[in-house]
Formats: C-alpha cells, sequence, structure tokens
C-alpha cells in the first residue's frame, strides 16, 4: 500500500462510539426494547442522535459498519436476543445474535453488520429482548460501565 492510499485512507476514516451510562436499563420482555445511550465516546461526524438513542446516516456516507454489545443481568435464566435494526425494521444482512441466559452469568452478547450500502437519513439501533423464563423472580437488565456499547463506522 503506498504513503499516499494510507493518508488518504486515514484522513477519511470517521467512526462513532457510545456507552450506556451507569444505571442499569430494565427490559421488561417485549421484544425489542430499544437500548439507551447516556456516553458518547466519540462522534467527531456527528453521527449520534441522543434523542432518538440511534446513528444517523449524514450527506456524503453510501458504506458502514456496526458492531454493538449488550452485557445483561445474571441471576435470571430465560432467553436473550441482540439486534440491529435498520430506520426501525429489520433489513437484509441485519445482525442479530440469539442465546440461554443461565443463573450466575452476564450473557454478553456481540453483534456486527458487514459493510452496509446507505444513504442520508437512514437510522440504526440496537435493540434488546429479554424472555423470562417462568422460574425467573426479576425482569432482566442491561448493564453499563463499558460494557454494553454500540458503533458505527464510516468505511466510504
Amino acid at each position: 500500500m503506498t504513503n499516499l492510499l494510507r493518508t488518504t485512507i486515514a484522513a477519511q476514516y470517521t467512526y462513532a462510539l457510545v456507552h450506556k451510562g451507569d444505571q442499569p436499563q430494565l427490559v421488561a420482555g417485549k421484544p425489542w426494547e430499544r437500548v439507551r445511550f447516556e456516553v458518547v465516546a466519540s462522534d467527531e461526524a456527528g453521527l449520534w442522535d441522543a434523542t432518538g438513542n440511534q446513528f444517523v446516516v449524514p450527506e456524503g456516507v453510501n458504506l458502514v459498519r456496526l458492531t454493538g454489545q449488550i452485557v445483561f443481568s445474571h441471576g435470571e435464566r430465560g432467553a436473550r436476543q441482540v439486534l440491529i435494526t435498520k430506520n426501525s425494521a429489520l433489513f437484509d444482512c441485519y445482525p442479530a445474535q440469539n442465546g440461554a441466559a443461565f443463573k450466575g452469568t452476564t450473557p454478553d452478547m456481540n453483534v456486527s453488520s458487514p459493510p452496509l450500502k446507505v444513504k442520508q437519513g437512514d437510522t440504526f439501533q440496537l435493540h434488546a429482548w429479554a424472555v423470562k423464563s417462568r422460574w425467573a423472580k426479576r425482569p432482566a437488565e442491561i448493564y453499563g460501565n463499558g460494557g454494553t456499547w454500540f458503533s458505527m463506522e464510516v468505511l466510504a
């Protein structure tokens, strides 16, 4: 790779990263609870919409990659799901992960998209779903403290 190409790639690369704050978020068993993020770790390009808890594609961006992680509370059994939606709906190649929650563990779940073609105004949200088992005594929570995060990389 030439030095000019390296410089061009480095100059164009941008991303945004948000974290869940210290307050846990209850996930009461309804499908697709949108995760709330209170801490903006990096967002030089203004990609994050804090009011809508979502990334918004700005003008001139046509390719992105999204990654997110949720750390659920431990101690309650059931099922957990994490997924990323586009414009509040499923889309071709949407990232999702499903898994069981076991007593005494934090089911950490990470999802990542392939490079996605986008247009100005497209939005992306990170959602969680926690299905309680019949033996669970309380609803699941999403933990913060750096373990729950969401990012968008601008690729072109």
